[in-house]
C-alpha cells in the first residue's frame, strides 16, 4: 500500500475512534507519535551537528560566525516586536539568560541547590490572613462599580502586549495579528471585551477560567540569583492589560505619592529629582500657574503672584529598603482586600483571577508549581496590585513618622530624613512588613549618608546589618556626592559608546533594524540619563564621535566618506531631514537657543524637572493626595513647550546646514525635509506588515533621501529594447527610474499596484488583478519562432 492509501487509512481511522468516543487510544496514540517525532527531531539533529562538525571548516566556526548568527536573531527579535530584548542581546548585555530546571542555582551562595529547588521555595504555600490593623474594613466602603471594556481598549492592549506564549502555543505577535489584521477581527475584539467584562462583573466558576490562568514559569539568571517569570497566556494578558487601561486612573489616584508605580506619569523622573533635592540642598522647580488661569486682559488688574518657592531642604540620608521576593510572598488575601478597598472598578475581575491558586508549568516532566501568594510576576496588573497591598503599609509609616520623607516605587522603597527618625523608620518598616509578609531584607537594605556622617550612622545602625555608603544608584540615578554623579554620568557613556559599536557591527548586514533599534530603545537610555543627572553636552562628545565615525558609515554604507555637514544632518529628527538618532551632544546655535539656553543635556533636564513639578512637591511635602489631573496636565505642556522650542531651533540649524551642502544634495536633503518622506526609518520592520527592507533596498533609499552615490552602480544600462539591441545609455538614478526598457518602471508599478490592492483587501473590498502581458524581446522571440513578431503588451 502507498503512502497515501496509508494516510487515508489512518484517518479513517482515527475518525471512526472519535465517533465511538474512545479518546483515551487517541490521545495516547498522540502521544506515541509525539515522543517518536521528538526522538527523529533529536537524532537528526545531532546528525547534522557531527556533519556540519567534520564538513565545516575552521573559520565558519570562529567567533565571526557566532556574531553572524547573533545580528541575525538580532533582526529576528526586532521584527518580532521585543527592540529592548534585541537590544540587549546584540550588546551583551542580557544578563545570564533563562535556566533549565535541573541547572545549579547558585554554586557560591547556595552550593547543592538547583532552579527548581529555587522557584519552589520562592512560591510559598498560602498563609492564613493574619488579623491586625491592614485587614480591618473602613467606615465606608466604597461602591463597586465594574469597568466597561470596549473593543477599543482590547485594540490598545493588542497593540501594546509583547513576549512570548504561555504554555498554549501562540505568543503576541500571533494574537496581535488576529485581533487587529482580519475582517473579523472587530468581532474577536468584541468577544474579548465580553468575556472580560464577565469576569469583571460577575463571580466566575474557577473551572472555566483555570486554563485560562496558567502561566509557563521561567528562572531567569540575575548573576547571582534566579528570578521567576510567569508568562501567561497571551489572551488573558491581553484582557489584563485592557482592565488596566479602562480602571487604572482610580489606583492612580488612591496611591497619590505613597507608591509611585500605579501609572503616575513621569513618576520614576520625580522621584530622583526629590532625591537629588533634598540629599544637595538643591530648591525645586517652582510651580507656575498654567496660562488658563491666569486672569482675563484688564489694564487695571495685573497678574496674581505666582505661590511662593519651596524652601531648600536638605536630609541627612536616605535608607532605601528591599523586600526578600516581595511579589511573590505578599499575603494574598490582604492584596485582594486592598484591591477591593482602592481598586473597586477592577476588584471583581482580580478576585476572579487571583482567588485559586494558578498552575505554573516549568518545564516537560516537571511537577508543576502553584502561585498561592503575591502577585506573578509577568502579569500586566502585579504593578498596581501590588501598589494596592502595600499602600496601608506606607501610610501606616507615614503617619508614624511624619518627618521621614517616603519615595517608593513598587518594592523598592526608601525614606530620606535625619538618622534617628531614619532608624525608627526601618524598625516599624520591619514589623509592619511582616503583618503583610513584605519582609525586609536589612542585608540588602543602604543607607547613603552624608561625607563624614558615616560613623554616627554606623552606631545608629548597629546590629542591622544595613550597608553604609556615601554614594550609590537609585533608580537609574547615581545618590551622592557630585563627583560620585560624574563617574557614573562617564561609565553610562562608557557602556552607551560599546553599544554603538555593537549595533554598528549589526548595521553593516542589517542596516534597517539596527537604525530602528538605535533611535527607539539605545536612544532613550542616554535621554532618560540627561532627564536625571546632571549633565553636559561635553560629556556626550565622545558618544557623538562614536555614531559619526562608525555607526553613520556603517548605516549608509556609501563608497565615499560622509562630510561633517551631511553627518550633522543625518542627527537630526526625521521631521528635520534626518534619520531620528539626535546628535546628544547638540548645542543649539547661539543665534537660536533653546528656551535660552544652547546646551540640550541642560534643557532636557530643566524641562523634565518641570514636567514632574507638582508630583515632586508633592512627594517632598508628604502631600496626602496629588492632583492626578493638573499633574498630566503640567506634564503635557511641559513636554509641548520643549517639542515646540526644539523643532524652532532644528529648523533653524537643518536650514543652516541643508545650505552649506553641495547643490544636488542640498536639493534632496530639502525635498525630504519639506514632504516628510521619511516614514521608512522610524517604522518598526516587520515582514508581517511588510515593512521590513533589505540592506540593498534601504541603503538605497537612504542614498536617494540625501543625494548620495548609491553602491555597486553599473556604468550603463542594460535595458533591451525589442529589436534586440541595448539601451546603452549612462545609468544615473535618474536614467534608472525612467527607462522603459530595465524593467524597474514595471516592477514598481507592480508592487504600487499589489500594495494597494492589499490594502484594499483589508478594508473588506474584493481585488482582482488583470492579467500582465510583457513586451517579447526580438531574443526571446527569435527563439520561439524565427518567424514571430514581438508582442507589444500593456501591464495591468
Amino acid at each position: 500500500m502507498d503512502t497515501q492509501e496509508a494516510t487515508k487509512g489512518c484517518i479513517k481511522r482515527r475518525a471512526a475512534l472519535w465517533r465511538d468516543d474512545e479518546f483515551e487510544v487517541l490521545v495516547a496514540e498522540v502521544e506515541d507519535v509525539q515522543t517518536r517525532l521528538e526522538e527523529s527531531a533529536e537524532k537528526a539533529k545531532r546528525r547534522g551537528a557531527a556533519k556540519r562538525a567534520a564538513s565545516s571548516p575552521a573559520r565558519f566556526r570562529s567567533a565571526r560566525a557566532g556574531r553572524i548568527r547573533a545580528i541575525d536573531r538580532f533582526k529576528t527579535m526586532i521584527g518580532q516586536g521585543r527592540t529592548t530584548a534585541a537590544v540587549k542581546h546584540i550588546t551583551n548585555r542580557a544578563g545570564g539568560g533563562p535556566m533549565q530546571p535541573g541547572d545549579p542555582a547558585d554554586p557560591v551562595n547556595a552550593p547543592g541547590r538547583t532552579v527548581l529547588d529555587v522557584l519552589r521555595g520562592k512560591h510559598p504555600p498560602r498563609h492564613p490572613p493574619a488579623p491586625g490593623p491592614f485587614t480591618e474594613p473602613p467606615e465606608e466602603l466604597p461602591k463597586c462599580r465594574p469597568a466597561v471594556v470596549t473593543e477599543a481598549h482590547i485594540e490598545r492592549a493588542a497593540r501594546q502586549i509583547r513576549g512570548g506564549a504561555g504554555p498554549v502555543a501562540g505568543d503576541a505577535r500571533v494574537w496581535e495579528a488576529l485581533l487587529l489584521k482580519y475582517d473579523a477581527s472587530k468581532q474577536l475584539r468584541e468577544a474579548f471585551a465580553r468575556a472580560t467584562n464577565k469576569i469583571n462583573s460577575e463571580n466566575v466558576d474557577w473551572r472555566t477560567i483555570a486554563a485560562l490562568r496558567d502561566a509557563r514559569l521561567i528562572a531567569l539568571d540575575k548573576q547571582p540569583g534566579v528570578r521567576p517569570i510567569g508568562i501567561g497566556e497571551v489572551p488573558f494578558r491581553i484582557m489584563t492589560k485592557a482592565i488596566c487601561i479602562a480602571a487604572r486612573r482610580e489606583v492612580e489616584q488612591a496611591c497619590g505619592t505613597l507608591q509611585l508605580c500605579a501609572g503616575q506619569q513621569g513618576g520614576i523622573e520625580a522621584a530622583c529629582h526629590v532625591v537629588s533635592s533634598l540629599m544637595t540642598g538643591e530648591p525645586l522647580e517652582p510651580i507656575h500657574p498654567p496660562p488658563s488661569e491666569a486672569p482675563a486682559d484688564n489694564a487695571a488688574s495685573s497678574p496674581a503672584p505666582p505661590p511662593p518657592p519651596l524652601p531648600p531642604i536638605c536630609v541627612k540620608a536616605m535608607l532605601a529598603l528591599d523586600g526578600t521576593n516581595a511579589w511573590n510572598t505578599t499575603a494574598r488575601p490582604n492584596a485582594l482586600w486592598q484591591v477591593r478597598r482602592w481598586w473597586p472598578s477592577a476588584s471583581r475581575f482580580i478576585w476572579n483571577v487571583y482567588k485559586f491558586p494558578a498552575r505554573l508549568h516549568v518545564g516537560r516532566g516537571t511537577p508543576h508549581l502553584y502561585s498561592r501568594e503575591g502577585v506573578t510576576q509577568g502579569d500586566p496588573a502585579a504593578s498596581l496590585i501590588f501598589a494596592c497591598a502595600s499602600l496601608p503599609m506606607f501610610e501606616e509609616l507615614q503617619r508614624h513618622h511624619p518627618r521621614v520623607i517616603q519615595v517608593n516605587f513598587a518594592d523598592d522603597g526608601s525614606g530620606l530624613g535625619d538618622l534617628p527618625d531614619l532608624r525608627g523608620y526601618l524598625d516599624d518598616a520591619i514589623e509592619l512588613g511582616k503583618e503583610i509578609r513584605y519582609l525586609i531584607n536589612t542585608k540588602k537594605c543602604v543607607l547613603v549618608v552624608q561625607p563624614g556622617d558615616e560613623e554616627e550612622a554606623a552606631c545608629l545602625f548597629e546590629g542591622t546589618e544595613v550597608r553604609i555608603v556615601t554614594d550609590a544608584e537609585h533608580l537609574g540615578a547615581m545618590v551622592g556626592t557630585p563627583e560620585a554623579g560624574r563617574a557614573y554620568v562617564q561609565q553610562k557613556v562608557a557602556e552607551f559608546v560599546a553599544d554603538v559599536r555593537a549595533l554598528s557591527e549589526a548595521a553593516s548586514r542589517v542596516p534597517q533594524e539596527a537604525l530602528y533599534a538605535a533611535a527607539k530603545s539605545l536612544q532613550a537610555k542616554w535621554i532618560y540619563l540627561r532627564r536625571v543627572m546632571h549633565t553636559t553636552c561635553e560629556d556626550f562628545e565622545v558618544l557623538r564621535d562614536t555614531i559619526t565615525d562608525t555607526f553613520l558609515p556603517a548605516l549608509v554604507g556609501t563608497p565615499q566618506p560622509l562630510s561633517d555637514d551631511m553627518k550633522r544632518l543625518l542627527l537630526r529628527p526625521v521631521r528635520h531631514g534626518g534619520i531620528g538618532l539626535v546628535d546628544p551632544s547638540f548645542r543649539a546655535p547661539l543665534s537660536a537657543p533653546l528656551d535660552g539656553q544652547t546646551d540640550l543635556c541642560q534643557l532636557t533636564r530643566k524641562a523634565s524637572r518641570a514636567g514632574t513639578t507638582i508630583l515632586a512637591h508633592a512627594i517632598a511635602t508628604s502631600a496626602p493626595r496629588l492632583p492626578a489631573a493638573t499633574h498630566r496636565s503640567q506634564m503635557h505642556r511641559a513636554r509641548r513647550v520643549f517639542r515646540e522650542s526644539l523643532d524652532e531651533t532644528f529648523a533653524h540649524d537643518s536650514t543652516a546646514i541643508i545650505g552649506r551642502l553641495p547643490l544636488g544634495q542640498a536639493r534632496a536633503a530639502e525635498r525630504t525635509r519639506c514632504n516628510d518622506t521619511g516614514q521608512f526609518m522610524t517604522v518598526r520592520p516587520s515582514q508581517l506588515d511588510d515593512t521590513d527592507l533589505s540592506a540593498l533596498e534601504f541603503r538605497d533609499a537612504m542614498c536617494h533621501r540625501y543625494g548620495l552615490p548609491h553602491q555597486d552602480m553599473p556604468d550603463k544600462c542594460d535595458g533591451e529594447r525589442p529589436n534586440g539591441a541595448r539601451c546603452g545609455a549612462d545609468f544615473t538614478v535618474q536614467h534608472a527610474l525612467g527607462c522603459s526598457l530595465g524593467g524597474l518602471v514595471y516592477a514598481k508599478h507592480d508592487r504600487l499596484k499589489h500594495e494597494v490592492g492589499g490594502l484594499c483587501q483589508l478594508g473588506g473590498l474584493k481585488v482582482a488583478y488583470e492579467h500582465t502581458v510583457w513586451k517579447e524581446t526580438a531574443h526571446a522571440a527569435a527563439a520561439r519562432d524565427p518567424r514571430a513578431v514581438p508582442l507589444e503588451g500593456a501591464l495591468g
